[in-house]
């Protein structure tokens, strides 16, 4: 069973190194192969793409109204952003997921 998600938010935190020299968020997003990512949303579209390429999956235009069975949001916005951004999505969205993990 594959867990339809969608990320927001692609800053230090999804690309940055650790020291182990693996990605933080993205490794461990890419090596759990039931994850499904729908969408990818950040303010920088340059972001996206980049993102798209790292985690070797299609990019999609689909609209947030459209996206049916999700289970996961990743929010990983600035903190003061948080409830704006959730806000704001959920207000989108078609279905309401079954988990949001926000980050710290």
């Amino acid at each position: 069973m594959q867990i339809n998600t969608i990320i927001i938010g692609l800053g230090k935190s999804f690309y940055l190194n650790n020291k182990y020299n693996t990605y933080t968020h993205s490794f461990s997003i890419k090596k759990y192969r039931k994850i499904f990512i729908n969408k990818l949303l950040d303010k920088n579209y340059k972001k996206i793409q980049n993102a798209y390429k790292l985690m070797k999956c299609k990019y999609n235009n689909i609209k947030l109204s459209n996206i049916k069975n999700l289970q996961l949001i990743i929010l990983s916005t600035p903190t003061k952003l948080h409830f704006k951004s959730l806000k704001k999505l959920l207000n989108n969205l078609a279905v309401k997921p079954k988990c949001i993990l926000i980050e710290k």
